[in-house]
């Protein structure tokens, strides 16, 4: 395969903390440039949201 392939994969990971007032987003995005070459991380975004009634 000569022409190169891109992949991006979106991944969100939700966790629920103590009582459910925290709330935690993991946001990953992996792009795959043809499968000799091993998945980089371009871009990783993490932020933390307190929930309030």
């Amino acid at each position: 395969m000569t022409a190169k392939t891109e992949m991006v994969y979106g991944r969100i990971l939700s966790l629920g903390g103590k009582g459910g007032t925290n709330s935690y987003k993991i946001r990953l995005f992996i792009v795959k440039r043809s499968s000799a070459d091993p998945c980089k991380i371009i871009h990783l975004d993490v932020y933390h949201r307190t929930i309030t009634d």
